[in-house]
C-alpha cells in the first residue's frame, strides 16, 4: 500500500517519492520535471500492483514545472485507478509531513479530489518565436 508524491513546483528542482504506511523512497530529487515521467515509467511494475493514490503539490509554482507535474498526477491517478490527492507545499517539506499525509489517508482525514488545479505563482511569460 503506496502512494506516490509529486513536486515539480520549481524550475530544475522536481522531486518524486514513493512513500508506504512506514517507509520511503526517493525516486527523483531535482531535475526538470518532464524526467519525472521517465522516472516513473521505470517502477511501473510496481505502481501497478502496489499503487494506492497519487499525491501532487497544485502550487503556488513555476508555470511550466508546475504545469507538468499536475498533468501527470491527473494522467497517473486516471491509467492506474486510484484517488488523485491535493498536497501543499508543507505536506512534503520533511519526510516526517509525507508520512503524516499518509497516515491522513489512512485515517480518512484527507479525502481524494477529482482535480487539482495548478495554482501559479506569476503570470507565465510566454512568448511568440521570432521569425
Amino acid at each position: 500500500m503506496s502512494y506516490l508524491f509529486l513536486d515539480s513546483r520549481f524550475t530544475e528542482e522536481a522531486r518524486v517519492w514513493w512513500v508506504g504506511e512506514a517507509s520511503e523512497e526517493v525516486w527523483q530529487d531535482g531535475g526538470r520535471a518532464q524526467t519525472a515521467l521517465a522516472t516513473i515509467a521505470r517502477e511501473r511494475s510496481r505502481l501497478a500492483n502496489d499503487l494506492r493514490g497519487v499525491c501532487v503539490v497544485g502550487g503556488p509554482g513555476r508555470f511550466s514545472g508546475l504545469r507538468v507535474g499536475v498533468l501527470y498526477a491527473h494522467v497517473l491517478a486516471r491509467w492506474y485507478r486510484v484517488p488523485l490527492y491535493a498536497l501543499t507545499p508543507d505536506d512534503v517539506v520533511s519526510r516526517a509531513s509525507r508520512q503524516a499525509f499518509v497516515d491522513g489517508i489512512i485515517t480518512g482525514t484527507h479525502s481524494a479530489t477529482n482535480y487539482v488545479a495548478p495554482v501559479y505563482d506569476r503570470e507565465p511569460t510566454i512568448t511568440t518565436p521570432r521569425v
